[in-house]
């Protein structure tokens, strides 16, 4: 009698592992019981998206008005753009330009040497925005009635910084604000549509500021790169549009545009 129990109860633990080792509930295929089938992307995160930017200058002609009662057109340089994770940043408010190129970008409309500064860093994904082959307001602005448009692909998390010269100026850029614009939302989906309202006007405070339009040493007049007086300030934003000597910028939703669009 006794044999027959402990066969009994051996028989019931061997029963018992077996049904241990089943998977539970299904998803798999037939060679891979009970794995999930792989998807490339992991709960909660979904892959890169390749987004269209289009920066389009939308100022009517003679919109800047100067002293000398004479009115201007209004110029973009070639422009940076800079995907990066959300604690970079590609400039700082009340701190000097550096050396890697900013002042290069915001006094002559040269993006390029920002670019070249920046290009190796592997946390970095960097490029310039031109409409041609040129990269400096000299070769190439972006006139009235003119737009650009270039791709970017980005990751969840990642951020986008752009800035570019305001031509008529000695060192006013226009660029996104501190630390760049979240291209994802909460739930991780692509943003798209007008992106102007979250740029700038930024004053990189490494030349003397003239009267837009009229100063000999702003892009259009200047006889040769970086030949205006330095200014020794930091980076600062413009308050109403006006710099710190007064002088009146047009509001940016008046002569630019820039929208975005997920392509992919």
């Amino acid at each position: 009698m006794r044999d027959r129990i402990h066969c009994f109860v051996g028989f019931l633990l061997c029963s018992l592992l077996v049904v241990s080792c089943q998977p539970i509930g299904g998803g798999g295929d037939a060679g891979n019981p009970g794995n999930p089938e792989t998807t490339g992307e992991q709960p909660g995160k979904r892959a890169s998206v390749t987004f269209e930017i289009t920066v389009k200058n939308i100022s009517p002609k003679g919109i800047l008005k100067t002293s000398d009662n004479k009115s201007h057109g209004v110029g973009f340089a070639p422009g940076l753009w800079v995907l990066h994770a959300e604690a970079w940043k590609l400039f700082e408010e009340g701190k000097p330009t550096g050396k890697e190129g900013l002042e290069a970008l915001a006094e002559d409309g040269n993006p390029k040497v920002l670019y070249d500064s920046l290009k190796s860093r592997s946390e970095l994904k960097v490029g310039i925005f031109t409409k041609l082959s040129g990269t400096t307001y000299k070769e190439v602005p972006l006139e009235p009635g003119e737009s650009i448009k270039f791709k970017v692909t980005a990751s969840p998390g990642e951020r986008l910084s752009m800035a570019m010269m305001f031509g008529q100026s000695n060192d006013v850029f226009v660029a996104t604000k501190v630390g760049g614009v979240a291209l994802f939302d909460a739930q991780n989906k692509a943003i798209k549509g007008a992106l102007t309202s979250s740029f700038h006007y930024w004053d990189a405070g490494t030349e003397v500021n003239e009267e837009p339009g009229l100063g000999a040493n702003q892009a259009p007049r200047q006889k040769a790169a970086n030949s205006g007086p330095d200014e020794k300030g930091t980076v600062s934003a413009l308050k109403d549009n006006k710099d710190a000597k007064g002088f009146t910028f047009p509001a940016l939703d008046k002569i630019l545009q820039i929208t975005i669009t997920p392509a992919s």
